[in-house]
């Protein structure tokens, strides 16, 4: 639900409960493109509202509200998840020697775990997007690790300083960073941002 709360395109329930049968599922938010199978209608709709990919394309073609998913109970194949991002840049991020410890702290790397990804190198150095190097024709690639690390921190001084305007500085840092990801994956950024900042404003004003 936090994965799907940060990049949108959850999908409701079918029912009472997500299973159509015995061994298929409707899922909340599926992640990946490792392994799966594409209808002729499903592919045509691909093909009409998503022409070319811009982003990750799990972001954006298993967001679409039109595009019917199904999943098996039991994975029939994984992904590889033994060799960090291919999606970032290569090598160990510097970052990680003194920041990947606030995943384990914070609980986010357990998380990570439960929702599939055994290996925590290789979401640290996932990327969520990339920042163009103006008249250099280069990109700094934003990654999930480091980026996330530097939230937990801010909240953990937010409640050590019991300062509220670090905590609506936190609310903001997090809720831009996902927007930008909502608005590459298409998933009602806008709404999504003026929450967070509602939502600053009311720790600001309100909170002792």
């Amino acid at each position: 639900k936090l994965y799907s709360f940060c990049v949108g395109g959850g999908r409701p329930s079918p029912g009472k409960t997500r299973r159509v049968s015995d061994n298929v599922f409707v899922p909340h938010r599926p992640a990946g493109t490792h392994a799966y199978l594409v209808s002729l209608k499903g592919a045509e709709r691909l093909v009409k509202e998503l022409p070319l990919a811009c982003y990750h394309v799990d972001l954006t073609a298993w967001s679409l509200p039109n595009l019917k998913l199904y999943a098996a109970v039991n994975q029939i194949a994984t992904q590889d998840f033994e060799a960090a991002s291919t999606v970032s840049k290569s090598g160990a991020a510097m970052t990680s020697r003194f920041l990947q410890w606030a995943w384990t702290v914070s609980g986010l790397g357990a998380m990570g775990k439960a929702g599939g990804v055994p290996n925590l190198e290789w979401a640290w150095k996932a990327a969520m997007f990339a920042i163009p190097v103006p008249f250099t024709g280069k990109r700094i690639a934003v990654e999930t690790g480091p980026t996330s690390c530097l939230w937990v921190i801010g909240l953990i001084l937010a409640a050590v300083w019991r300062s509220k305007t670090l905590l609506a500085v936190c609310i903001i840092y997090q809720g831009l960073g996902a927007t930008i990801c909502r608005y590459l994956a298409g998933t009602h950024p806008t709404r999504f941002f003026l929450g967070h900042l509602l939502v600053a404003g009311a720790v600001v004003a309100y909170l002792p």
